[in-house]
């Protein structure tokens, strides 16, 4: 992990306006004063990357909070000049006896940034979050309890943190010559800081090694340019990532003197994830041997399986049968939801070792758990060919993955089945009508995440309502009945899901003047009532 280090002293500026006299032993910052602060820009060497510059830091800026989060300032570090690996800065703050916050940020475009007094009074939440850029900056919060006086810096390492990633490829095949690669589906921005997103509210948790990717990035191909071995990319939230959005390689090289292009997979064999990619690491790809030639051109490379991952490459992940050719794999679903706490699944598994028949092999396949935390129980019955789930623990506002590798004993062919477990999506539902009158319009929306597990669609919604219809001129709704209920069924697949991730239905009154309380209901979303 590469981290860029802050050694500050301070000294004190202004004296008080009257003669005073004081015991060199105790503090003698007063409330408000300036004081002027030294910071020394150090850079360590990046062990198993490449060393970076200390011209790499050309601006510093401070932001100030008091102690309730709140902004006072800005402040910018005048750049002095330096020695070997350090660089100075120096900056003027205001003394204070109550606790600051400040975060330490460097090299940002500061263009089109709120002045401070059109930011006074703002919390922290709502102003680090929104710092997004297409530059690598960096950054570090601190928390001083003490306020800041003539010795709050002394002696003191700040460890700042960079907002990319590194990737670096590297060959040792013999038969084979890495002339460069590029990173499909990387992000076109990143964060200032990382932090805990906590909804529409501006209390954020600022949380380092927390994967924050921004969310005013576009999709964006970073290629590494001929004979560089090295990239640096921003956040990427791969493993959560629709299927068309995750990232991987593509490597141009030369295999017995005939250049090619190959796809890699960021994927950890032993679990079956794919990498995501957060700031301040490195991740190293190495090609240990190339016994084939590449595809000729790089798109036809993107658009096949990868060849670090065949049987569970992004293409295939989805499917729940894969074949080499003379056996079968087959499982009843590759992903799911746990969204309450007594629910139970069940994943049927069957191994059929000749493709042109239905006898299995069950006794072949093994099956092994990924849950570090020991959030779910499970059962494997190979007579049955039945993976059984069940006693999820659900941690209130948190996403938990567990993963199921399934192998074949003799055989290439592997599935990876994971399970989310996380409290039920909410809808955010809205209702708009257009009149009172009988006949006229209503429009029901509501959200959809776009990283929702593709292979789940269709998923039912049930809307039950008395007092509307549906305009089937603008929507496919059907009429169901359960439990001596009539609702109405619509479907949510997965080309509803647009830019702004939400659907919108299309109903009409049923009468004039009527109002109720109408329910949204479908089994991985909490019911919702939505007003009439």
């Amino acid at each position: 992990m590469k981290k860029y280090i802050l050694i500050l002293s301070c000294l004190i500026l202004a004296a008080c306006a009257e003669d005073v006299k004081f015991n060199s032993d105790l503090n003698t910052t007063g409330e408000g004063e300036k004081i002027e602060c030294e910071l020394s820009v150090f850079l360590p060497e990046y062990i198993a990357a490449n060393t970076r510059s200390i011209k790499e830091v050309t601006s510093l800026h401070l932001l100030v909070f008091d102690e309730n989060g709140l902004f006072l300032s800005r402040n910018e570090a005048i750049l002095e000049e330096g020695e070997g690996d350090t660089r100075k800065f120096k900056v003027t703050l205001l003394s204070s006896k109550s606790k600051r916050i400040i975060h330490f940020v460097a090299n940002y475009d500061w263009t089109g940034f709120p002045t401070s007094h059109e930011l006074r009074g703002v919390d922290e939440g709502g102003i680090v979050p929104k710092m997004e850029q297409s530059q690598t900056s960096y950054w570090k919060r601190v928390e001083y309890e003490g306020g800041l006086n003539a010795d709050t810096f002394n002696n003191q390492t700040i460890s700042l943190l960079r907002n990319r990633a590194k990737i670096t490829v590297d060959s040792r095949a013999s038969s084979f010559k890495l002339i460069s690669f590029t990173l499909y589906n990387g992000v076109s921005k990143g964060t200032l800081a990382p932090f805990k997103y906590n909804g529409e509210t501006p209390e954020h948790t600022f949380t380092e090694g927390v994967l924050t990717e921004a969310l005013t990035g576009d999709g964006e191909n970073v290629n590494s340019g001929d004979n560089n071995k090295s990239i640096d990319v921003f956040e990427k939230s791969n493993s959560d990532a629709s299927a068309s959005k995750k990232a991987f390689l593509v490597v141009k090289g030369s295999y017995l003197g005939k250049e090619g292009f190959y796809k890699i997979d960021l994927v950890n064999k032993e679990t079956g994830e794919l990498y995501n990619l957060i700031r301040n690491k490195h991740y190293t790809v190495t090609i240990e041997e190339v016994n084939f030639e590449g595809y000729p051109t790089a798109n036809d490379a993107a658009h096949h399986p990868a060849s670090n991952n065949i049987f569970a490459s992004i293409e295939l992940r989805d499917f729940p049968s894969i074949s080499d050719g003379n056996s079968i794999l087959k499982v009843s679903s590759v992903g799911d939801y746990f969204v309450r706490d007594n629910e139970t699944k069940v994943v049927a598994i069957n191994y059929y070792p000749d493709k042109n028949s239905t006898a299995t092999e069950n006794g072949k396949i093994s099956v092994k758990k990924i849950d570090p935390e020991n959030r779910v129980t499970y059962e494997w019955d190979p007579s049955l060919g039945e993976l059984t789930i069940f006693d999820p623990r659900i941690a209130p506002g948190e996403v938990k993955k567990v993963s199921f590798v399934v192998t074949v004993e003799g055989s290439g062919l592997l599935r990876y089945i994971g399970f989310y477990l996380r409290s039920p999506y909410k809808y955010e539902a809205k209702l708009i009508f257009n009149g009172l009158n009988q006949d006229s319009g209503v429009e029901i929306s509501f959200k959809v995440p776009n990283t929702f597990l593709s292979n789940l669609f269709p998923v039912d919604l049930k809307i039950y309502t008395n007092e509307l219809y549906p305009d089937i001129a603008e929507n496919e709704i059907a009429v169901g009945f359960e439990d001596s209920r009539y609702f109405y069924r619509y479907q949510i697949r997965e080309e509803n899901i647009g830019e702004d991730e939400r659907v919108t239905l299309y109903f009409k009154r049923v009468a004039n003047n009527k109002t109720e309380e109408i329910t949204l209901s479908s089994i991985y979303y909490e019911d919702v009532k939505v007003s009439l």
